[in-house]
């Protein structure tokens, strides 16, 4: 009774059907992170990144800048589950879990752990995507001139008064961008010589290159997304955001497109 109010339906299903010696993906839960919340609260609101700390201020109003989600998993209920696992791979404060393949036998030792509130697979089930009909191009076009030269990105940009915005003198300047995709394969294109890139890491390969390199996950959607954001190429493309900074993150694998990435 115990195992299976903490197997989600899913899991169960997966198991009864693959058996109990084969190895799943899960995420396994938390019910809590320990005892004294409130000093590991303290703790978080003191190491918060100061750009994070302006930010709350500014959404929150008056409301707590930190939160059970800023605490940390609890390392005594890492290093108690971790025995029983095949493979550790992430942890998530966000979710108070962490994710890793487990052996099918194993799970039934893992929900005999009272802090374990429940386990789940890391789903990758994958879905079929419609594609476009009936695809129409619409122009528009305005008789106005602008401090910058959009090339063909103007009419996009025009559509939600970026131009207006840009001439105003707001470019990103001081702001940080993350950019979670794959395909980062054309960095070294002109639109992107003048962008400000942080840091990079692929967590889909779990090293610092985020380009194509004959590893899971590539193609040019990352460059695409990254160069409409904060690309600047004067008479070709400018992004909204080309003033900013920027973090890429590789967290998509095109070679599968499944939930999974929702681990990375």
């Amino acid at each position: 009774a115990q195992q299976s109010n903490k197997i989600t339906n899913v899991l169960a299903e997966n198991i009864a059907s693959k058996g109990e010696n084969h190895e799943y993906t899960v995420w396994i839960f938390f019910k809590d992170k320990g005892a004294n919340l409130a000093q590991k609260l303290l703790t978080a609101k003191q190491t918060l990144n100061p750009r994070s700390k302006e930010r709350r201020k500014k959404l929150l109003k008056n409301k707590p800048l930190v939160s059970f989600y800023d605490v940390p998993v609890l390392d005594t209920y890492i290093n108690a589950v971790t025995p029983f696992l095949v493979k550790f791979r992430h942890q998530s404060k966000w979710l108070n879990a962490i994710s890793a393949e487990v052996n099918g036998m194993q799970l039934k030792e893992i929900t005999n752990l009272d802090f374990v509130k429940y386990i789940d697979i890391v789903r990758k089930r994958k879905y079929d995507k419609e594609l476009m009909k009936n695809k129409t191009n619409s122009k528009v076009t305005k008789n106005t001139t602008y401090n910058l030269d959009y090339g063909s990105s103007l009419t996009q940009l025009e559509q939600i008064n970026v131009p207006v915005v840009h001439d105003m003198g707001y470019s990103g300047s001081g702001i940080i961008i993350c950019v979670l995709d794959a395909g980062f394969n054309n960095l070294e294109h002109p639109s992107f010589d003048n962008m400000t890139i942080l840091d990079a890491y692929d967590f889909v390969n779990d090293d610092a290159n985020v380009d194509d390199e004959g590893d899971m996950g590539t193609g040019n959607h990352g460059t695409m997304t990254l160069s409409t954001i904060g690309g600047f190429y004067q008479g070709e493309l400018i992004g909204p955001a080309y003033a900013a900074s920027y973090l890429l993150a590789k967290t998509e694998n095109t070679d599968s497109e499944t939930q999974v990435e929702e681990d990375y």
